[in-house]
């Protein structure tokens, strides 16, 4: 019988001495650093396109000589939140925009817009804006700071500014 020997056959590889694993490890190392900082760049730059890309939409003035209107938004229907939510969306159409508060009880069952300072053409852009139907569109003389109050009603869920939010 013969006997097995273990002897390894030469290989033509050369091996790499411990300093040379180390440089190549940290170069290695260095360009996974490389790569995650410029993704990162890029992430952050995407984002700030997209936060601040200017693409607000404008032109409730039918007059460019005149003043934005002065809204004040009231919620007539006890919703918690509403208000401001209209509020918010609202300054994206260049509404100068007053405090939102309560109207004064929560029982309105139609949202309505009551034109304070006799600006017929701006009410109806923002009538058609919002949704509301013409028939809920009142005229009244009152000394207010506001040109236009805007009550929310129990309806608010019909309304076109609600149901296509702005972001």
């Amino acid at each position: 019988m013969a006997k097995k020997t273990n002897k390894r056959k030469p290989t033509n590889r050369k091996r790499r001495s411990k300093a040379s694993k180390k440089a190549t490890n940290r170069n290695v190392t260095f360009a996974i650093y490389g790569l995650v900082f410029f993704n990162l760049i890029l992430i952050i730059s995407g984002l700030n396109n997209i936060f601040t890309s200017g693409t607000v939409p404008t032109g409730t003035i039918q007059n460019p000589d005149m003043e934005p209107l002065k809204v004040q938004v009231l919620n007539g229907c006890g919703e918690t939140g509403l208000a401001n939510e209209l509020a918010k969306q609202l300054r994206y159409f260049n509404y100068t925009l007053l405090e939102p508060a309560n109207a004064d009880h929560f029982g309105y069952q139609n949202t309505l817009i009551v034109d304070l300072a006799d600006r017929p053409q701006d009410v109806e852009e923002l009538r058609n804006r919002i949704g509301i139907p013409k028939d809920d569109v009142y005229r009244l003389t009152e000394d207010s700071e506001a040109d236009v109050q805007i009550i929310i009603g129990k309806d608010y869920n019909t309304l076109n500014i609600f149901n296509n939010p702005l972001p």
